[in-house]
């Protein structure tokens, strides 16, 4: 499956000490919070991430370096609903750059919001945890 980072920016981000989020951190190593051009959605329970043409459109997440990428990505390809096995997926993965606030950009899979997106709400922040 090539890189063995992962960009998160919702429900499996640290803060929310989530079930999915032990899981992630049991098999990864936290490399350190990063932005990503695009646009946060809610969609109730959980964000959804657009791509964005605009610079200025930021989304606020977190990097892991994935110790088994291939297992970590299966698991959690179901969890957010999204390949083949889904007729229709709610997310999509790709590979997109991500600049830690290091500084340093990587490459990272990133989970994509894969439906319509126009009646959903922006949350202006780009960052989820701090979207209320």
């Amino acid at each position: 499956m090539g890189s063995g980072h992962l960009f998160v920016y919702g429900t499996l981000r640290r803060e929310t000490g989530s079930e999915m989020h032990r899981f992630l951190a049991r098999y990864s190593e936290f490399l350190g919070d990063a932005t990503l051009q695009g646009k946060l959605y809610s969609v109730g329970s959980y964000p959804g991430l657009a791509a964005s043409d605009n610079r200025h459109d930021v989304v606020y997440g977190e990097v892991y370096k994935l110790r088994h990428p291939d297992f970590v990505l299966s698991l959690l390809d179901g969890y957010e609903e999204c390949g083949p096995r889904f007729p229709e997926p709610v997310f999509m993965r790709r590979k997109q750059s991500v600049k830690l606030n290091s500084g340093d950009v990587v490459s990272a899979w990133v989970y994509i919001f894969a439906r319509p997106t126009q009646t959903l709400q922006l949350i202006q922040s780009g960052d989820f945890l701090r979207s209320s």
